[in-house]
């Protein structure tokens, strides 16, 4: 198998359906800060925050034009030049 493209875009309201889907996999809720299953509204009220949020910044992961997951930048601080990730 050959992987013509690598691509990182910003996550956008657009993608939430598909990463809501993603985010109540179970191999993944058991991965993840908490293992509930996620609601429609909660996703939404998350995203929201996100989305506004200059200390975060979350991005789709694209292989050959095909989202396959999430990555995330937290805790970003631009005076010291850091940042958590997860994916």
């Amino acid at each position: 198998m050959s992987i013509k493209n690598i691509n990182l875009r910003r996550l956008t309201k657009y993608d939430l359906d598909l990463v809501l889907e993603w985010r109540n996999r179970v191999d993944v809720r058991k991965n993840m800060y908490t293992s509930n299953e996620i609601s429609k509204d909660e996703h939404l009220s998350w995203f929201e925050k996100i989305d506004i949020d200059e200390t975060k910044r979350y991005f789709i992961f694209e292989l050959d034009n095909k989202p396959c997951g999430v990555i995330g930048f937290v805790d970003i601080d631009m005076l010291s030049k850091s940042s958590s990730w997860a994916f």
